[in-house]
This record gives structure tokens, sequence and C-alpha cells, in this order.
């Protein structure tokens, strides 16, 4: 078991689920309870080429997505795109979509 303040290790047949460590330091702050931290959301990782093409894949916009890399001179290779890349193509394909 991991203590949810230290990710330290905890016994299994402990009394709480915080370490002894993070006890100390919650009852020397006059902190009984013993709930965990909030978990952070994880950072959003940025769309690649690779992404793109299995987007355009999945929609059926590989031609269309590839048309607006040629005018921008993107490499041929839409897996070799940039995440600026990538973001420039998918605001152009938003951008024809909504007409």
């Amino acid at each position: 078991m991991r203590c949810p303040h230290c990710r330290g290790d905890v016994p299994y047949d402990a009394p709480s689920p915080v370490c002894g460590h993070c006890a100390v330091i919650l009852a020397e702050l006059g902190d009984t309870v013993v709930d965990p931290p909030p978990a952070r959301k994880p950072k959003p990782k940025p769309k690649d080429g690779k992404w793109l093409v299995w987007a355009c894949n999945r929609r059926g916009k590989v031609r269309e997505a590839q048309a607006i890399g040629r005018e921008r001179g993107f490499p041929g290779d839409m897996a070799r795109w940039s995440p600026a890349m990538v973001e420039i193509c998918v605001a152009a394909l938003r951008q024809t979509q909504s007409r």
C-alpha cells in the first residue's frame, strides 16, 4: 500500500492509510483528517503528425489535410509534421468544415 501524501510504503496491517512520517506531520499541524491530496490532471500531450494521420484516416480527410500541407510547404509525409503544423492543419480543416 502507498501513502497518498508522499507515496511512501505503508504496511498492510497499519491502522490508517498514511505512513508514519506523514501521520506525525499531520498531527503536528492539528489535522486529524487523512484524506489524500487532490489528484493532478495529466498535462495534455501535444498532438503530432502521427496522431493527425490516424485522425484523418478515421474521418476520411487525408487528401484534404495533404492539400493544406502542400499549400503551406509542409513535408510530404504527414507523420513528420510538428505539433505546430498539426494545429495549423486542424484549424484549416475546421474552417472548411464549418462552411
